[in-house]
């Protein structure tokens, strides 16, 4: 599956399916910095391309990470006039954006990429893997669903 953008599909349905309590920023975020790992791989020539912050326990721990790193940002940010985007900052909507983004992001990727082990360090093996390859459409699926329920909110709005 290509870098970041397919990844957003899955926050995009959160979003609009608990929008006070779920940040977008926090999940976007998430998916840039997991992928930041597999760039690294990448341009080092080094293996796998799916390493430690593709697990369960890395990925939770970027989520974490950078739900505290908007959170400690943002009051020392610029303040846009977007008023979604104040309710997306607070802590709450920040911990389960980033935890929701780290753990969809190992499971997504580990639904693809032969080299992901989700579940180590308890094993190696990838009990996730698909044969047909369906986490990309898995994505779009989210991502279509979740942008008509946000219109569908906007619209009543």
């Amino acid at each position: 599956m290509p870098f970041t953008p397919y990844h957003f599909g899955p926050g995009v349905l959160a979003k609009s399916l608990g929008p006070r309590r779920f940040s977008i920023t926090a999940h976007v975020a998430t998916q840039v910095a997991n992928d930041c790992e597999t760039l690294y791989h990448i341009v080092t020539h080094t293996k796998p391309d799916h390493s430690f912050f593709h697990t369960m326990v890395g990925a939770s721990m970027v989520g974490m990470a950078v739900a505290v790193g908007i959170a400690l940002v943002t009051p020392v940010a610029p303040k846009p006039g977007w008023r979604w985007l104040a309710k997306d900052l607070e802590w709450t909507p920040l911990w389960i954006g980033g935890l929701f983004g780290g753990l969809s992001h190992a499971i997504l990727d580990s639904m693809f990429h032969v080299d992901a082990m989700p579940f180590w360090p308890w094993t190696r093996t990838n009990p996730l893997l698909s044969p047909h390859h369906v986490a990309p459409q898995i994505c779009l699926a989210t991502g279509i669903l979740g942008f008509a329920i946000l219109l569908m909110r906007w619209r009543r709005a």
